[in-house]
């Protein structure tokens, strides 16, 4: 077991480090390891691995098939580990059918995600696919329910101290409330963004909290 967790860890790391082609190459060789010693675990977090790897890639297809054989794979077994590899599974299923507009797919999974991370006490985890579900409600245009998700998903994250969420999840909110005409409101979620994602060290949020504040800006002229 410990050369394919080592062939693995090799392609995680070359995986995030940007290099997606050697790094699927590793991976697919520890894939071959993991079926020698029947070790289903270990199968389907290397499947969760690869599906992750098309995910970046673009190709949803192939991400979607190797998620969902990676879900049936973990499905054995109750431990901690097992279920904490189903909630990543269960996320990445449901991040791959919102960016395809599966709507109902996507919902479905996100679902069962957050009550398995409920269930696992996962604060960190569940903010987040708060967020996540707050995205499928503003692709449906249902922009109150939106909000709804996203003040849950922000709350979490002050809990769980993550500022990085925290930034996310007020730029997200400061966009709901200019789709619902709500500009000082929105206003006020992209100012706090902007010090969030200033704190987070994270210029990407910045930079969307201050093109948030203009348009707020410019919404409120025309009003």
């Amino acid at each position: 077991p410990r050369l394919g967790q080592l062939q693995r860890a090799r392609g995680r790391g070359r995986i995030a480090a940007g290099h997606l082609d050697t790094g699927m190459d590793d991976l697919n060789q520890a894939l071959q390891i993991a079926h020698g010693l029947r070790d289903r675990h270990l199968l389907a977090l290397l499947h969760a691995d690869i599906g992750e790897a098309y995910e970046k890639k673009g190709d949803h297809l192939a991400a979607s098939e190797y998620l969902l054989r990676a879900l049936e794979l973990g499905q054995t077994g109750a431990s901690r580990e097992v279920k904490a590899t189903a909630l990543r599974v269960l996320t990445a299923l449901g991040r791959v059918s919102l960016r395809t507009q599966a709507l109902d797919r996507a919902l479905r999974f996100f679902q069962e995600g957050l009550e398995l991370a409920e269930s696992l006490n996962d604060s960190a985890q569940a903010g987040k696919i708060l967020g996540n579900l707050a995205g499928v409600y503003h692709a449906r245009q249902d922009f109150a329910t939106a909000a709804k998700f996203a003040d849950r998903s922000l709350e979490l994250a002050e809990d769980c101290q993550d500022q990085l969420g925290i930034a996310r999840q007020l730029n997200n909110l400061g966009t709901l409330y200019l789709q619902m005409d709500q500009v000082a409101v929105a206003r006020q979620h992209f100012d706090r963004a902007y010090q969030a994602a200033r704190l987070a060290g994270w210029r990407e949020g910045m930079a969307n909290a201050a093109a948030g504040r203009e348009r707020a800006a410019r919404q409120g002229a025309r009003a």
